[in-house]
C-alpha cells in the first residue's frame, strides 16, 4: 500500500479532475489496510458510482464518535456541515468535527456541485473554501459562519473534507 501520499495540493489550482470510475480516490481497498498520511486535497472529484473518497472497500464505513479506530487514513471523519446560508456575496456554513486529535490543526476543505451524490455523500466539482482549525480539548471542533470564497448558487450541494495533522484526509 501507499502511505504519505498527496492527491492534489493545497491550492485550488494544485487539484485534479478525477471523475466517472467506481470511486473517485480509494485509499487501501481493505479495511484493515495500513496505509494512513494520504492527503486528498483541492481535487474536483465527480460522476462515480461509489464514494468521491473511499476509505476501505465496501463503501467504507462513516463518521464514528472519537473517531478512534484504525484502517486507511485512520478512517478520518469529514466535517457535517449545517446552516448555510447566503447574505450579500458570500455565502457562510457552519461544520462540526468529531476528531481523535486533540489541540491539532485540521485542513478543512468545502466543495460545490450541482448535483448529489445517490448515496447521499457528496462529491465536489469546486473548492470553495479552505480553512485551517484547531480542535479543541476533546479533539472535537464546531464552527459558526465560516465564509466561503465565492457565493454558491441555491440549490446547489455542499460537501467537505477533513485533513488531520498527520495528513489524514
Amino acid at each position: 500500500g501507499v502511505e504519505g501520499a498527496m492527491i492534489g495540493g493545497v491550492l485550488a489550482a494544485d487539484g485534479n479532475e478525477i471523475r466517472n470510475n467506481l470511486s473517485g480516490v480509494v485509499v487501501g481497498y481493505n479495511l484493515a489496510a495500513a496505509e494512513v498520511g494520504n492527503r486528498v486535497l483541492s481535487n474536483r472529484i465527480t460522476s462515480h458510482q461509489w464514494r468521491g473518497i473511499l476509505l476501505g472497500g465496501n463503501h467504507g464505513p462513516g463518521n464514528d464518535a472519537g473517531d478512534g479506530d484504525t484502517g486507511p487514513n485512520g478512517q478520518q471523519n469529514f466535517p457535517v456541515l449545517s446552516n448555510v446560508s447566503n447574505a450579500g456575496a458570500a455565502t457562510t456554513v457552519d461544520y462540526t468535527l468529531d476528531s481523535l486529535e486533540i489541540g491539532a490543526n485540521h485542513t478543512i476543505q468545502v466543495f460545490a456541485n450541482t448535483v448529489c451524490h445517490g448515496e447521499g455523500h457528496g462529491e465536489g466539482a469546486r473548492l470553495v473554501g479552505s480553512f485551517v482549525q484547531q480542535s479543541n480539548g476533546s479533539g472535537d471542533m464546531s464552527v459558526v459562519g465560516a465564509v466561503l470564497n465565492e457565493l454558491v448558487p441555491v440549490g446547489q450541494f455542499l460537501t467537505a473534507t477533513a485533513t488531520d495533522s498527520a495528513g489524514n484526509t
